[in-house]
């Protein structure tokens, strides 16, 4: 019957302590529906800044654009040839960038409903990333490059090894661009100078994804160690471990508000406290389905968690103080 109407609403609720104001919160997951379109796994999930749109990229050489409000497809963007990796949205939400096994990095123009294919990337594309209004990562099995999108022109092409990239995030504030490497280390650049800041150690595994808190304080990243590490950007040194995935870690995420951070691992999504380092739930996603891919929206009340079978799954967060 409907999976159960979705396992019965497929609600669970647990109690986490909100240190800032000494108060606890409740934080509750409801089911919101799921998205179905892709044949395929789903490889990259992003919200707009405002909310009002996700786009999911997948193995089916697709992007698809889903309108939140009314949870239908908008559009299905076709141009790449192979696995789509990335996808990211502009600062202004105007632009979509894509990259994949085809070896190509895209320009999506959302409002002409243009596309543009950058020119001088070396090989696959595993991860895409915007920095401020014109800046854009791109990255695979070479160098990192970053390209100034208001000149068309590449700004750097950053060496990170012979393991290759697997993902890459600017940090909100556009000062640090973090990257996650095949040789089991984090590498952050000062974006300003090109620069190595600074190599982050801990992994024993193939690091699979990054991300930065919304304050830029702190630097999440998942890898195929089966753990998660939560770094302090101001001082370098690794804040906690986040030990809970029993398979390789695909995908991290923060909240809007940076209290939760969603991390994926195959068949698991878990979300944690940030402020304790500690698991609060498990989302209880489809059987069949998994979690390869995680992005909240903005405000942080909506979580995508996208599975094996192409199917993403909305579920929103609501926390309320007791």
């Amino acid at each position: 019957m409907r999976h159960l109407i979705a396992c019965l609403i497929a609600v669970l609720l647990v109690i986490v302590p909100d240190f800032g104001h000494g108060q606890c919160i409740a934080q509750q997951v409801k089911q919101r529906t799921t998205l179905k379109g892709h044949r395929g796994q789903i490889e990259s999930i992003a919200f707009s800044p405002d909310g009002r749109m996700v786009a999911t990229g997948g193995d089916d050489h697709s992007i698809k654009l889903w309108e939140v409000a009314t949870e239908k497809l908008r559009a299905t963007l076709t141009g790449h040839s192979d696995v789509v990796r990335s996808v990211a949205f502009s600062a202004d939400g105007r632009t979509l960038a894509s990259g994949g096994d085809d070896s190509t990095v895209r320009l999506w123009d959302l409002l002409a409903g243009k596309q543009t294919t950058l020119k001088g990337q070396f090989g696959m594309v595993f991860a895409v990333a915007f920095g401020g209004p014109n800046l854009l990562a791109s990255a695979g099995p070479g160098p990192i490059s970053t390209r100034d999108l208001a000149t068309g022109r590449e700004k750097a092409r950053l060496s990170a090894g012979d393991r290759g990239v697997y993902s890459v995030a600017f940090s909100p504030d556009n000062r640090l661009l973090a990257s996650a490497g095949g040789d089991n280390a984090v590498m952050v650049w000062d974006v300003d100078t090109g620069q190595v800041r600074i190599i982050l150690k801990g992994h024993t595994h193939m690091v699979s994804s990054v991300a930065f808190s919304p304050d830029s304080k702190l630097l999440a990243s998942a890898s195929a160690d089966c753990t998660i590490g939560l770094w302090d950007v101001a001082t370098n040194k690794k804040w906690a471990t986040l030990n809970g995935h029993d398979a390789w870690v695909m995908s991290v995420a923060f909240s809007g508000d940076g209290k939760l951070l969603a991390s994926a691992s195959g068949e698991t999504c878990l979300l944690w406290s940030v402020a304790t380092g500690k698991e609060i739930l498990k989302v209880p996603t489809d059987a069949g389905s998994g979690a390869r891919a995680v992005a909240f929206s903005s405000k942080g009340d909506l979580l995508a968690v996208g599975g094996a079978d192409g199917r993403v799954q909305l579920w929103n967060i609501v926390s309320a103080k007791k």
